[in-house]
């Protein structure tokens, strides 16, 4: 087990293994919810946020700090594919307040793939969250606290250039 692993293992608080991989995915993603928060303060600052996975590991993992929707989905992501997970990231556009349409690619989630069912674990959707691993369906409405319906237009796998520096400054207002 490599020292990421391990030390991020600590940080979620997970002491145990389960062999399935489902469970696993359930059981990692259920203590990364509880373990690490939400948090937009780069955001909010108006901090270039950099999607590079040691620099986001020493700030969320060994500084024990959160994070925002692509911090935490992509340093996730990472967890998962040492795992040997089958990882997409995706981003999306996601209705806000007044249900006014948000930015392209304004949240990004991860999508695993398990014995060719896709799954939805994302880590990252502030008051949002959804607190198990959801299915990944598109243009069907999940039933969870937030009533989330994936519509295929708004969703667009990306390519690692596509978010290696995640640029928001221009993309938010303050409300």
């Amino acid at each position: 087990m490599s020292d990421f692993v391990k030390k991020y293992l600590e940080r979620l608080q997970v002491t145990a293994i389960p062999s399935n991989k489902l469970d696993l995915l359930k059981c990692l993603f259920s203590h990364h919810i509880q373990n690490i928060p939400f948090e937009n303060t780069y955001v909010l600052s108006r901090k270039p946020i950099v999607i590079e996975k040691y620099k986001l590991f020493e700030k969320i993992v060994e500084n024990k700090r959160g994070g925002f929707c692509c911090e935490l989905n992509y340093l996730f992501s990472c967890l998962l594919k040492e795992f040997d997970f089958d990882v997409e990231l995706y981003g999306a556009r996601v209705y806000g307040k007044g249900n006014r349409l948000g930015t392209r690619n304004g949240h990004m989630f991860s999508v695993v793939t398990i014995d060719g069912q896709k799954y939805i674990p994302d880590v990252a959707f502030a008051d949002r969250s959804p607190d198990d691993v959801l299915p990944f369906v598109l243009d069907t409405l999940i039933k969870t606290a937030a009533k989330l319906c994936l519509k295929e237009k708004f969703c667009t796998k990306l390519r690692k250039k596509q978010f290696t520096t995640w640029k928001l400054a221009g993309q938010l207002r303050r409300t």
